[in-house]
């Protein structure tokens, strides 16, 4: 049987905020801030290139967030191989209501909703946890003196490992569930 590689912008745009932007980026950014917070590394400058660069890298995530939200379904349901022999190889009749029903199976059994839900909820905590800190003031005493960087980093943590968890909680499912069927 032949094996059908389906490469699509989905996976690879969720790769690249997983990696280029939360964990090359944002993440190194925020252990910066928290090593500053608790004096273990001393840098004037940071501070205000923080609270000036983020904003600029939330906007970058959430529009990537929104977008792999919004295409999910579309990009990587099991019903995409049905475009692919041997699924396409059933008869039309067939073809009018199977790939449906396998997508509609498969996003039950992923918790498609609740996955995609997810990830914007817990980018929205991070971004509010974000805004609460830059309310604080961007002083080096006002960052010392607050919680809410340690509150930023781990819903930064929470955030980046869904969004790493993506892939297996829906991508390589989508492959997996044709396997059983």
């Amino acid at each position: 049987m032949t094996e059908v590689i389906i490469q699509n912008q989905w996976e690879k745009r969720r790769t690249m905020l997983s990696h280029d932007l939360l964990k090359n980026k944002i993440g190194p950014a925020i252990s910066k801030l928290k090593n500053i917070a608790t004096g273990k590394v001393e840098d004037p400058d940071f501070i205000s290139h923080f609270f000036h660069d983020m904003p600029v890298q939330l906007s970058v995530a959430e529009a990537e967030i929104d977008w792999l939200v919004k295409y999910a379904a579309a990009q990587i349901s099991p019903k995409l191989f049905f475009n692919y022999p041997p699924l396409s190889r059933f008869d039309e009749d067939t073809l009018a209501w199977l790939p449906q029903t396998v997508h509609d199976l498969w996003a039950t059994k992923v918790n498609l909703r609740a996955t995609l839900k997810t990830a914007i909820d817990l980018f929205t905590m991070f971004k509010e946890e974000f805004i609460l800190l830059k309310e604080q003031g961007s002083d080096i005493s006002s960052i010392r003196d607050s919680s809410t960087v340690r509150r930023l980093q781990g819903k930064f943590i929470k955030l980046s490992l869904h969004i790493t968890d993506m892939r297996s909680l829906l991508y390589t499912r989508s492959v997996s569930y044709l396997k059983g069927i």
